[in-house]
């Protein structure tokens, strides 16, 4: 445990590191792991959540070999580390020889007596205008002491994951702003250096950065997409974007709103029918997924879907075959899903609005669009944007706003 004045040494030292401005994050942050070894905290370690791989990784640490760095990822709930990330919560362990959870995934502990080692995991958030979000972790090894020491330790290091992530936020805050007003230059120079990510988006806030760099990685494959987002953030527009970087690109894209179509013609639009297969139907017609076929499917709101729907959907996503309402022959259509709702699917599922296995069968990859009101800073860009599009259409020559 350590002494009233050493905890004060403790912060004084790891506040000045943070507040340095010669420093970079990543040299700051490394001192800090420093001052913490200095004061008995071993192996100390920040472990980072990326959300497009879905992993936790070790990003820095102290003590740890280079091999034993790289083997430091988590899935969330995973082991001691993706415990504290998925529950938000510090996690503080007398012994870990007495605890399962500790996988020791570095296998940085193998020649010590673990009886004698106690860990500490405490979870680091960053603040933004969608509220508070844990980011990360910040772990470290600790002699074996009473419990109510070690937790006197907890809330030393939870102070200071409060420092890390303040510093991440201001770092993420001012890497935006640099970036959009990087933006303005070029445009205002009319010599872009760096062409738009995507001709179907527009933006510079690293929400967006993380959109386009995972819309490139899944566009080339054929896996199934869930865009989740608010009404009017452009989830459409997105599944564009995948589809136009992906192999199908030369082939159609269907877009459908679930949301819109009757309860009693749902079937018939997607699966198509033949003639006579109920009133009304006096020829055949092809669904959407056979207009599809080769191409991309857009499945708008699909939160909306009738249970009974979500069944033909499943079937046909498991087995690429449909058949027409009113149809005996099965066909086969070559096409990537794509499924969008505004709608928390999974709380649905709890529910027993959504089915589990459907869900589970589009929500292969999400992809998460953020709100323009947590994007401020794109607001200019936009604008700029319209005002060139306007501009093209009418005919004019208005050289921006205000």
């Amino acid at each position: 445990m350590l002494q009233e004045k050493q905890e004060y040494e403790l912060l004084y030292q790891i506040t000045h590191e943070m507040i340095s401005p010669a420093r970079t994050l990543a040299e700051r942050l490394d001192g800090v792991l420093t001052r913490l070894a200095v004061h008995g905290m071993a192996r100390g370690s920040i472990a980072i959540h990326d959300p497009i791989r879905n992993e936790i990784s070790i990003e820095l640490s102290h003590g740890l070999s280079a091999s034993q760095h790289r083997r430091g990822r988590y899935r969330p709930g995973e082991g001691v580390v993706g415990q504290v990330l998925e529950r938000d919560e510090p996690c503080l362990i007398s012994r870990i020889d007495d605890e399962p959870l500790f996988l020791d995934r570095t296998c940085s502990r193998k020649e010590l007596d673990w009886s004698s080692i106690a860990f500490l995991c405490v979870p680091i958030s960053a603040t933004s205008a969608r509220g508070r979000t844990v980011i990360g972790t910040l772990s470290v090894d600790r002699a074996w002491q009473s419990t109510a020491v070690l937790e006197e330790d907890v809330r030393i290091l939870t102070v200071i994951a409060m420092l890390i992530g303040d510093a991440v936020r201001n770092y993420r805050d001012h890497r935006d702003e640099v970036l959009s007003l990087q933006r303005e230059k070029e445009r205002l120079e009319g010599q872009s250096s760096h062409p738009p990510r995507s001709e179907y988006m527009i933006g510079t806030h690293h929400s967006m950065v993380d959109v386009f760099d995972l819309t490139e990685k899944v566009a080339p494959t054929n896996s199934t997409v869930l865009i989740r987002g608010e009404s009017g953030t452009g989830k459409e527009l997105v599944a564009q974007a995948v589809h136009g970087a992906s192999r199908r690109k030369d082939k159609v894209f269907v877009c459908v709103n679930c949301a819109a179509l009757p309860e009693q013609l749902v079937a018939s639009e997607l699966f198509g029918h033949v003639r006579g297969a109920y009133t009304g139907a006096e020829t055949s017609r092809k669904g959407r997924f056979e207009l599809a076929d080769g191409g991309t499917i857009f499945l708008d709101e699909i939160g909306e879907m009738s249970l009974i729907m979500q069944v033909k959907l499943l079937r046909f996503l498991q087995e690429r075959r449909f058949r027409r309402v009113g149809g005996t022959t099965e066909k086969d259509a070559d096409v990537r899903v794509i499924a969008a709702t505004n709608q928390d699917l999974a709380l649905m599922v709890e529910r027993g609005d959504f089915r589990r296995d459907l869900f589970y069968r589009v929500n292969v990859i999400k992809l998460e669009v953020p709100p323009l009101k947590e994007r401020k800073q794109d607001i200019l860009s936009l604008a700029q944007h319209f005002v060139e599009k306007f501009n093209r259409q009418m005919g004019k020559e208005l050289n921006g706003l205000s």
